[in-house]
């Protein structure tokens, strides 16, 4: 260990990370409970996603609390102890990819249902699909190399060697595929708020403000984190985003999925939904009228 490192810029920095991702943890238990409560409708496969993100979310920020207490209280001001690897990291690490996975998918199987309800041009329908299937294959063999990678790590603090695993496969691949989905979904809605009634064209921007919030957000986050690791990728003060980062997908899911009360009454305040994919937008024309599921 470089005789540089003190405990502010690693051990330090991991407490204020935990506790930045306990305090987001306490909104996602806020979000799924108004979740059940206001939508105990929806189909099981959804209530199922929903308590799934729940289950690895706690299982992440157990073992995140697990690993801390082992290096701050158990080996307490033994810098040494970074040397070692503390057995809660890994499943640590495979909840988080696993929320991202999840988190991703669905956002892209909610683009490949808007896609296929829109009336597009057939070019750019193959185009979305194309890419919706190498965003799939990408996010997939990114996340399953990472873990492999994570398996063979032996210490907390970061060797070079696995750096480029950091860099590439934990940062620049989520952040690609955060930004793609973004964008995807903010063309193929904004494509379509053309002439809509006032109160849809409300709704549709609503809705667009919803996507586009959340992957800035979590892009924002693996920005962050990629630049304060090629800065120092020989501290731990990655952690202070790491701890958050499967709450940041988490709560982005949640918000997504609870905000479609707001957007039924702006809507139609007799209009009942009981999914996201029920939430039907009436696209104006001339000749008469046709509905998209969002």
């Amino acid at each position: 260990m470089s005789s540089s490192l003190g405990i502010h810029d690693t051990l330090g920095a991991a407490f204020i990370g935990l506790l930045f991702g306990t305090t987001l943890y306490g909104i996602t238990i806020l979000q799924a409970y108004q979740y059940f409560l206001k939508y105990p409708n929806d189909t099981k496969v959804q209530k199922g996603w929903v308590g799934l993100l729940f289950l690895l979310d706690t299982a992440n920020i157990v073992f995140g609390i697990h690993a801390m207490y082992f290096y701050l209280i158990f080996r307490f001001g033994d810098l040494s102890s970074l040397q070692t690897l503390i057995w809660s990291i890994k499943p640590f690490g495979i909840a988080h990819v696993l929320v991202i996975w999840i988190v991703q998918s669905l956002y892209l199987w909610r683009i490949w249902r808007l896609t296929n309800s829109l009336r597009l041009p057939t070019w750019i329908v193959r185009v979305v699909m194309v890419g919706l299937i190498v965003i799939v294959a990408v996010g997939l063999a990114a996340g399953v190399v990472f873990l492999v990678e994570l398996e063979k790590l032996q210490s907390l603090l970061i060797p070079p060697s696995f750096a480029w695993v950091i860099l590439f496969l934990g940062c620049l691949v989520p952040l690609l595929v955060d930004m793609s989905i973004a964008a995807t979904m903010f063309f193929l809605l904004w494509s379509q708020k053309v002439d809509l009634p006032s109160r849809m064209d409300r709704v549709v921007a609503t809705l667009v403000t919803y996507i586009v919030s959340t992957g800035v957000l979590t892009s924002v986050m693996k920005l962050i984190y990629l630049l304060i690791f090629s800065a120092r990728p020989d501290t731990l003060l990655f952690l202070c985003v790491e701890f958050s980062g499967t709450r940041l997908y988490v709560n982005s899911y949640y918000a997504l999925l609870n905000a479609r009360k707001s957007l039924r009454d702006e809507l139609d305040p007799g209009h009942s939904i009981n999914s996201l994919s029920d939430i039907q937008i009436r696209f104006a024309h001339t000749a008469g009228s046709r509905y998209s599921t969002v």
